[in-house]
């Protein structure tokens, strides 16, 4: 038949991968030299963009772009909150009924989002192309979470907030048809968008680390609180610099 030993042929199924999008909020590149196993587990074992570019380096805007994998200026999202940003705007635009979760949804993929969505996003509503939903319902200091539709309230004395986000991944791992029997989803890969809440601003760690780096301090690079902007946007050459109180909140965070 001239196929070679090992080729597949048309009639072979193709095999699709799991995907897992792990979405930190304000991470640094330093901070991953404190990280050993996501560089051993992760870095190390996969593949470095060295020439990746952010397209609005904006909370909302960037989700927006993720979710779309459109620019800004297309998608509509330019701002955090309303008018031109946040989940209501990003609803009203019909920006959400056609997003990377409906395409894989609409490709075979089960889809799961666990930890922050668009800004402001808060309620119970699950949007289009979602199965799974366990979305952070309110602000960036939240413990509420919209598990698929219903609100459940963390107590943050007992829980912490990556914590629960990790739980919800790993049981949704060992278990991704949830309810549903396998037999009725054959083969069915996933769709994994985690975004944490953290290291975002107040940046508190869990106890079990609070203590982990006490010689580290804030670091200084030539962008910090920078004297020369005028090679700036428009928005940053209108901030006045840091002042005493600023600076000192910054280092204690």
């Amino acid at each position: 038949d001239g196929a070679d030993s090992g080729t597949a042929t048309r009639d072979e199924p193709v095999e699709r991968p799991n995907i897992i999008l792990i979405l930190t909020d304000d991470l640094a590149d330093d901070d991953l030299s404190y990280m050993p196993n996501l560089r051993s587990l992760l870095i190390e074992q996969g593949t470095t963009f060295e020439n990746a570019f952010v397209t609005d380096s904006l909370c909302c805007p960037s989700r927006a772009t993720i979710l779309r994998g459109q620019y800004a200026h297309n998608h509509g999202i330019l701002e955090n909150g309303p008018p031109n940003g946040g989940y209501e705007t990003f609803r009203s635009l019909g920006r959400q009924n056609s997003t990377l979760a409906t395409w894989l949804q609409d490709a075979g993929y089960r889809t799961v989002l666990i930890g922050k969505y668009m800004n402001d996003y808060e309620g119970t509503q699950v949007p289009p192309g979602w199965d799974d939903w366990h979305a952070v319902s309110g602000n960036y200091t939240s413990y509420d979470l919209s598990e698929n539709g219903r609100i459940v309230s963390y107590d943050p004395g007992s829980y912490y907030m990556t914590d629960v986000l990790t739980d919800r991944a790993v049981d949704f791992i060992h278990d991704p048809n949830g309810h549903v029997p396998s037999f009725l989803l054959p083969n069915r890969p996933f769709f994994m968008w985690l975004g944490t809440t953290a290291p975002h601003q107040p940046a508190d760690p869990a106890p079990r680390h609070a203590d982990a780096l006490p010689d580290l301090s804030m670091p200084r690079p030539p962008s910090f609180d920078e004297d020369d902007v005028s090679d700036k946007p428009a928005w940053i050459r209108d901030n006045p610099p840091l002042d005493p109180e600023q600076i000192a909140y910054a280092e204690d965070l």
